[in-house]
């Protein structure tokens, strides 16, 4: 059982540096590990955005995340062929516990993507909701907020 404040905040780090290492891996299946059964994916479209019921450049339940990654794994993700190579830095955490069984943990990020001769950067903010789960913790939401997300994006079909 997890049961220092300072050592859930360290996992909970790692949890997410775990993450953007399965991404950039394309480790799809361990990604979706790290995701508890009610798990949410959001990118709002606009800054400050507090409502995912407006329009947003993604918003995925658990099941829909398993469905991106059967078509990305599948080839039928024909955005992606040949697929996005990405490296990402994710720095300047901070965590917060929310509950006895909730951590926050807010992020920076710099993305890289390389595909098709042309390479894009994204940044902004990570915002993870991470459960507490006896010994091991899982992220319940994660909210990505681009710093450009009103801009024209491109093609976001990999994972941000």
């Amino acid at each position: 059982m997890i049961e220092n404040a300072l050592e859930i905040a360290h996992l909970a780090q790692r949890l997410v540096e775990d993450e953007a290492e399965h991404l950039d891996g394309r480790q799809y299946r361990d990604w979706l590990e790290l995701f508890s059964e009610d798990a949410v994916y959001w990118v709002p479209l606009r800054e400050g955005q507090a409502n995912p019921s407006e329009l947003n450049v993604l918003l995925d339940d658990r099941s829909r995340m398993e469905n991106r990654i059967d078509r990305l794994e599948g080839g039928h993700a024909h955005s992606q062929i040949p697929p996005s190579r990405t490296s990402r830095s994710v720095t300047n955490f901070r965590t917060a516990q929310e509950s006895d069984e909730i951590v926050v943990v807010s992020s920076r990020f710099i993305l890289f993507e390389y595909r098709r001769g042309v390479q894009r950067l994204y940044g902004g903010r990570y915002t993870h909701h991470v459960r507490l789960n006896g010994d091991r913790l899982l992220i319940k939401s994660k909210r990505v907020d681009l710093v450009n997300s009103e801009a024209r994006l491109g093609n976001v079909t990999f994972l941000l």
